[in-house]
């Protein structure tokens, strides 16, 4: 015990920890969350009217950019850039290619997805886009599309901006810690980490991904803490909830003390083992014939009807647009950041094209399988009265 104590007062004793940054943001979100704690019916109504703020400025930026990003990082991806080797061209890879792209998606993709990809397209059948009727079979699959799309291959080429960016400062400059500001080493400014520049970067991203993280673990943390007490036959309580979130940071705080190696890769190993036996289970116990077929409509709807979908709120005022679409993307691009530094750090020995169509097609797959075989089931069970999935949704329309 007392040598893991000196071990860690050590690795603070280094110049890895910059104290400025890390006490600022620390005071900043104890005191946000202390505010929200005493003020939390006013602090709902200030988030709402700010969401609205920022979508009615920057939405259009949003849905402009996000196209653009997929673009341009085919074009890395093809170009002779895509050959860049990261680490050098004698770097080896630290990982085999199967656990990387496990290590991928698990970095990308939280627990939300076991909610959402049940249930979203409940909360968009009903909607009359593009001339379609609600609940008819065309339907369906623009709703089937829509989860596939919001979680698919734009999602990641956002990741993918500040991943390249990243990966190409820490290992060209041979960086000894992953801190976002590295990526403006880009620029040509030197030791930008420690200038009020890289601090104030590194400020915001610190502030901005606790509270995406907090959206995040608020939309699937009931859904586990219901799980837990089914399973164990408890009431549902506080202290459950706190106890569920306790052994989820628990497991994670073990994983990152283990190591890359020892700890997240073999934690992500099995995460996907796990999934993927729930998946098989659920496709193959269940109506397999109607998830393929609403698995299929979806994304022959959703490579169809890509640019419309990509453009819907731009060329015309969409309200559906703005709720869902623009709200993603800002999900999206408040997550880039921290997945850009895991992604970084396990990329040695990749090269750019590697990385890109990784992350493009791996993880958008991976996301998609969620959403093809849990949103198909899910839908059989509406379509056949079993559970009015779509109706529950309907019932809670706001994100």
């Amino acid at each position: 015990m007392l040598h893991t104590v000196n071990e860690i007062v050590n690795s603070f004793n280094k110049k890895n920890v910059d104290y400025i940054t890390f006490v600022t943001s620390l005071f900043v979100v104890i005191g946000i969350a202390f505010f929200i704690l005493y003020n939390a019916e006013s602090t709902a109504i200030l988030i709402e009217d700010y969401k609205n703020s920022v979508i009615s400025v920057f939405g259009p930026i949003y849905l402009i950019l996000t196209p653009l990003c997929f673009i341009f990082m085919l074009y890395i991806a093809f170009s002779n850039y895509g050959s860049y080797k990261l680490g050098g061209n004698e770097a080896k890879t630290e990982f085999s290619t199967i656990s990387w792209m496990g290590m991928l998606f698990c970095g990308g993709i939280g627990g939300g997805i076991i909610y959402w990809s049940g249930v979203e397209w409940g909360y968009y059948v009903d909607e009359t886009l593009f001339g379609i009727t609600p609940y008819s079979e065309e339907a369906y699959a623009l709703s089937t599309a829509y989860g596939l799309f919001h979680w698919g291959i734009s999602a990641w080429a956002v990741y993918a901006i500040p991943a390249v960016a990243l990966s190409i400062s820490f290992y060209k400059y041979k960086l000894s810690t992953l801190r976002l500001s590295s990526s403006l080493r880009g620029l040509g400014l030197r030791n930008v980490e420690n200038s009020l520049l890289g601090r104030i970067v590194d400020f915001i991203f610190v502030v901005a991904t606790i509270g995406a993280a907090g959206g995040t673990i608020g939309s699937y943390m009931p859904m586990l803490s219901t799980g837990f007490s089914n399973i164990f036959n408890l009431d549902g309580s506080f202290l459950v909830d706190l106890s569920v979130l306790g052994l989820c940071v628990g497991l994670f705080g073990f994983s990152v003390y283990k190591g890359l190696t020892n700890g997240i890769k073999r934690l992500s190993d099995i995460n996907m083992i796990l999934a993927g036996i729930f998946l098989i289970i659920v496709l193959f116990l269940g109506p397999t014939f109607e998830i393929i077929n609403s698995a299929f409509n979806g994304l022959v709807f959703m490579f169809t009807h890509f640019w419309e979908m990509s453009t819907l709120g731009i060329t015309e005022q969409s309200d559906f647009a703005d709720t869902w679409t623009v709200f993603y993307w800002a999900w999206w691009v408040a997550f880039g950041p921290l997945v850009a530094l895991f992604v970084a750090r396990i990329s040695k020995g990749r090269t750019l094209r590697e990385v890109i169509l990784g992350m493009l097609i791996f993880g958008a797959l991976g996301s998609w399988l969620f959403f093809m075989i849990l949103g198909g089931y899910s839908m059989d069970l509406d379509i056949n009265k079993t559970l009015a999935v779509s109706q529950i949704s309907g019932s809670t329309q706001e994100i």
